[in-house]
């Protein structure tokens, strides 16, 4: 049974992050600085994770040393986790082609920020990670604190058994350091979740000068291609890896979170595709639309035609407009609408609302008709 508390996105995700972490590498940038300082105070206060153990944190003197120790470590066997934003993230690049390229479980915790060109900028948009597509890293969006609790987890899962690296991210601010009261995982119900024999494989597969390997060489271009070939299989396993733990997230919750969550009219003729915190605001506004055929849902960007979304037969009236959004591999709604912590006032004014809008209506009739009989006379 999970207990609620009052948190913000940065603190869900480092809750998640701290059980699945042995060795924390950390830059402060904003709005991403309290992941890394939650993670710091619990590990200087003896905090366990899943594991049994205290997270070992090192703060680098930039984002650059921050992934390269992400690198290292994951080298030596230790499940790293680092969080960024902005300009950080895109300092992290280069290494994060080595991590996707050697195929090593990293998860990096992204509060998305506008990346600076003229000036700086903290409005969250997702300029810093969608900078990262192309890296190797799979991408996983939570809409709201309450999905980046529930979600979090299934990035650290995802990497470990599938052998790719995640980049989990939100909205910057908006989520961020957004104050919600939701759900806290439990580190036993976490810990359950863990392919143990994937940790193990993972450890066996770090350096160690007992049976020491060669990696990182110089390769021609006939070889280095038959081995970035020879990965493809792990990124196509990733969105069956990435849906069997949403399935095992929505046994342990009740929830309803899969690689494409649509929300709206079965007969929409327009669908909006979209992730992050404009889903709740757009599914606010859908919800008391009067507009005919629209819908949407979410975008995992995962090219499998056999998980494409399908309309929700419980949708709630015909022809109403409805959105979700998520990115890479992921996708996700809590399949009970009346879910405490996420729209705490909606019962108290949806009444008022609905009257408000009927009356605007009636007026915009009425200005209509008046129009009508003046261009008669006329």
């Amino acid at each position: 049974m999970r207990h609620f508390k009052t948190m913000d996105g940065n603190n869900a995700a480092a809750h998640v992050s701290y059980a699945f972490t042995e060795v924390a590498a950390i830059y402060p940038i904003t709005p991403s600085s309290p992941m890394a300082d939650y993670v710091d105070q619990w590990s200087a206060q003896g905090r366990k994770n899943i594991f049994g153990s205290t997270v070992k944190v090192q703060e680098m003197q930039a984002e650059s040393g921050a992934a390269g120790a992400v690198h290292g470590s994951l080298n030596a066997g230790a499940l790293t986790t680092t969080y960024t934003a902005s300009q950080g993230l895109l300092l992290m690049i280069p290494n994060m082609y080595k991590i996707a390229g050697e195929l090593l479980p990293g998860v990096f915790h992204v509060s998305a920020r506008t990346v600076a060109s003229h000036t700086l900028n903290i409005f969250g948009d997702h300029s810093d990670v969608m900078a990262c597509r192309q890296t190797g890293f799979a991408m996983l969006a939570e809409t709201n604190v309450q999905e980046v609790m529930d979600l979090s987890p299934v990035a650290h899962l995802a990497a470990i058994k599938g052998r790719v690296p995640f980049l989990n991210f939100f909205d910057g601010f908006r989520t961020s350091h957004e104050l919600q009261k939701i759900e806290v995982w439990d580190y036993d119900d976490l810990k359950d979740m863990v392919d143990m024999d994937a940790v193990k494989a993972f450890r066996e597969r770090a350096l160690n000068s007992e049976h020491p390997t060669m990696r990182g060489s110089h390769e021609n271009g006939d070889i280095f291609f038959q081995n970035r070939e020879a990965s493809n299989k792990y990124y196509e396993a990733v969105p069956a890896i990435v849906e069997e733990y949403m399935g095992k997230v929505n046994a342990k919750l009740g929830t309803d979170y899969q690689l494409f969550n649509y929300y709206g009219a079965p007969d929409a003729d327009r669908v909006i595709i979209a992730m992050g915190s404009i889903c709740d605001v757009a599914e606010e506004v859908i919800d008391y639309s009067v507009l005919p055929g629209q819908a949407a849902c979410r975008d995992p960007r995962d090219g499998q035609e056999d998980r494409r979304p399908r309309p929700h037969q419980g949708a709630r009236r015909p022809g109403r407009a409805s959105l979700s959004g998520r990115c890479h591999g992921s996708g996700q709604r809590r399949q009970d609408r009346r879910v405490r912590h996420r729209r705490p006032l909606r019962s108290r004014f949806q009444g008022h609302a609905s009257r408000l809008r009927l009356r605007r209506l009636q007026r915009a009739d009425q200005g209509r008709a008046q129009a009508s009989v003046h261009h008669g006379h006329r």
